[in-house]
């Protein structure tokens, strides 16, 4: 296994916990080369640069998701914002905050998906 992806497997676990690797691994079946890339590339060399914290970087990949509309992603990324420490309350407040950004039916669709987590 390669240096990038023992730190981005490392890095994948400790910001996305279980939902994230399970993610990533269902990919494998169909595109190894994806999977590798989210692995080494995103999780390996993007979340490894050290001017941000994880936090950060997790705020804004939630606005990100947000503003895409992608509510598949949030899910994965919802975790991960409540396995690294962020409240139900931040990221409620990262999801009110993107209404004048993304307009009503980004951030309706966002505080769904948050919803159907809140229920798990």
């Amino acid at each position: 296994m390669s240096k990038r992806k023992e730190i981005g497997l490392e890095n994948l676990r400790g910001i996305s916990g279980k939902v994230g690797v399970e993610a990533v691994e269902k990919l494998r079946g169909t595109s190894p080369e994806l999977s590798d890339f989210i692995t080494e590339f995103a999780f390996g060399d993007i979340y490894s640069l050290p001017a941000l914290t994880k936090r950060d970087k997790v705020l804004i990949t939630l606005s990100s998701i947000i503003t895409q509309g992608d509510v598949g992603a949030l899910t994965v990324h919802l975790h991960s914002a409540r396995n690294i420490g962020l409240t139900n309350e931040e990221i409620k407040n990262v999801i009110l905050h993107c209404i004048p950004y993304v307009g009503f039916p980004k951030v309706i669709s966002a505080m769904q998906v948050f919803e159907g987590i809140l229920k798990d």
